[in-house]
């Protein structure tokens, strides 16, 4: 489940916000995203870190 899905409540959106800027910074995370724009694949590190992200937001948020 992702926040940018339709039909996700607001505070399933504001729980996984608050979950990755905990977790990434705004500077890493628009790394992240120029890198992927630019057809990058992302490295180990950066894909355990969206992947503990996610397994975050599927514990602390999915009930929200």
């Amino acid at each position: 489940n992702f926040c940018t899905r339709s039909g996700n409540a607001s505070d399933f959106c504001v729980c996984s916000v608050d979950i990755l800027s905990a977790v990434v910074s705004y500077d890493e995370f628009t790394e992240w995203y120029n890198e992927i724009l630019a057809g990058q694949h992302p490295t180990g590190e950066v894909v355990s870190k969206m992947m503990s992200v996610g397994k975050k937001v599927v514990e602390e948020c999915q009930a929200k």
